[in-house]
């Protein structure tokens, strides 16, 4: 019996496989993600690593992490966003965890300033990437995003909106 290999494992060797392709040993890839290159060796042996550390570790070699849908076989159609509870105010994102019931704006907020790819990348598909984007700008004008950061944040974003155009592109291709 094969073990099962979780799929942050999975993309983390196909890092891995793509920074030894260019030529870049582990040490040097921890390096420019800034990381120290024990964290590669300790996510290998505990079963994986956050996605935004895997796609700090990606963007290294030119790669990035992307969600396509699923095939939408005849006859089905796609799920609409529940409504409710703000996306992320749920404990997995850990943006909320005093209140609960927390408004989505200042929990988005929160992730930007964070640099959270998974929490940004819940905000703009549960309310949309020109919400995400009103959130960078109330940043920018009060001053709380940093240059640098800003740049980081407008390439998380435009990955995503990329990653939304192409699985738009494979839905219709496909319905």
């Amino acid at each position: 019996m094969t073990p099962t290999v979780s799929l942050s494992v999975q993309l983390l060797q196909q890092v891995l496989k793509a920074a030894q392709e260019h030529g870049v040993d582990q040490a040097r890839l921890a390096e420019e993600a800034g990381l120290k290159p024990e964290t590669i060796s300790r996510a290998k042996k505990r079963v994986g690593m956050e996605l935004n550390t895997i796609a700090r570790l990606a963007s290294v070699v030119g790669l990035q992490v992307v969600l396509h849908p699923a095939a939408v076989n005849a006859g089905q159609t796609r799920q609409a966003p529940t409504v409710g509870a703000a996306p992320l105010s749920k404990a997995r994102f850990g943006l909320a965890w005093s209140n609960p019931g927390a408004q989505e704006g200042p929990l988005l907020r929160k992730a930007l300033l964070q640099g959270r790819f998974d929490a940004i990348l819940e905000a703009a598909a549960h309310d949309g990437v020109p919400f995400v984007r009103r959130q960078m700008q109330q940043l920018r004008e009060s001053g709380e995003l940093g240059e640098d950061l800003s740049v980081k944040l407008e390439r998380i974003v435009r990955s995503i909106e990329r990653g939304f155009a192409d699985a738009d592109g494979n839905v219709h291709a496909t319905a």
